[in-house]
């Protein structure tokens, strides 16, 4: 057997190996989803979804299957720094269903997409249970989106005159959290104050955006009227503990309003959408948050490295 065939066959098995661990990510270990009807009109709320809503071809939330095809995003999307203030106000309710903080002159976001540099602006964020995205149909207990504005001012001082991402002028990042039988109080989700008319006690919202950790991107809608089409959705692949009792805390709020104690959106159709992750090759499954792990995930890329180098030489 020559050497050329022999590193071909080496690299070949090395690769197999390293796509079947990759593309088999456990993403969500959260409750089972159950059916809830879709209807244009919230219960207790004079707000009419718009007919978008129903016949857009790129609404969100959506449910990422147990397995497709992930297209790698490093070319794609990048979170590269954050800058956000502790949050010290009130959450607020609107129109009965939603449950936010104001983000005004909290902070910004610097994103890379397609090799140009975006900042956004926070303009709020959202507290939603049951998890509006889902994973092999699991819902997580609880999201948080942090929903950014493109800052136009940014892109003129970058001299940046034709924006390609001109569409989308909306980023969110999601944020899924669980609660689990081992879990302790989340100290940064009791800042929230969840439930009560106090203000936030300096929660913190910079610990959130994925840098350096794996994350999905796709291009989806508002979850909420008028339902425009034109978010870049940032799903961050880190499952969060809560307590039952931060989640007690929650939907007692929601039950105020709705008596299923839920105020999430259904999940909507993929369609042709492309669905890309950011995988990070030194990054662990967070499933497996050990020494070992951490060893093993970097000693797989780096074995698939080598022999993709020893391959190219002998060719």
């Amino acid at each position: 057997m020559s050497f050329n065939l022999f590193y071909l066959i080496i690299f070949i098995v090395i690769q197999a190996f390293f796509d079947h661990t990759n593309n088999n990510l456990i993403i969500c270990q959260a409750t089972t989803a159950t059916t809830r009807p879709y209807t244009l009109i919230l219960p207790n709320s004079s707000i009419i979804w718009p007919p978008l809503c129903g016949t857009g071809s790129l609404q969100s939330p959506i449910d990422f299957p147990n397995q497709f095809s992930k297209l790698n995003s490093t070319m794609v999307i990048q979170v590269l720094s954050v800058n956000y203030l502790l949050v010290t106000t009130k959450l607020l309710v609107e129109d009965n269903w939603k449950y936010y903080g104001n983000g005004t002159r909290i902070g910004s976001i610097l994103v890379k997409k397609n090799l140009i540099t975006y900042s956004y602006i926070l303009k709020e964020f959202l507290i939603i249970s049951r998890s509006e995205h889902s994973f092999g149909g699991k819902y997580g207990d609880m999201e948080i989106q942090l929903v950014h504005e493109k800052d136009q001012n940014w892109l003129v001082s970058q001299e940046i005159l034709v924006d390609p991402d001109a569409g989308n002028d909306l980023l969110i990042i999601s944020i899924i959290f669980n609660v689990t039988s081992t879990a302790t109080t989340n100290l940064n989700i009791e800042r929230l104050n969840l439930g009560k008319d106090l203000p936030m006690n300096n929660f913190d919202l910079s610990i959130y955006p994925p840098i350096g950790k794996p994350f999905y991107f796709y291009l989806g809608s508002l979850t909420r009227p008028n339902c425009t089409e034109d978010v870049n959705w940032i799903v961050v692949n880190e499952i969060i503990e809560i307590t039952q009792t931060q989640l007690n805390d929650l939907q007692l709020w929601i039950k105020k309003h709705y008596n299923s104690g839920f105020n999430n959106r259904e999940t909507q159709q993929v369609n042709s959408r492309k669905l890309y992750y950011q995988y990070y090759p030194y990054q662990i499954n967070y499933n497996d948050n050990t020494s070992l792990g951490r060893s093993l995930v970097f000693g797989l890329n780096s074995l698939r490295n080598i022999s993709l180098l020893i391959f190219c030489f002998y060719l």
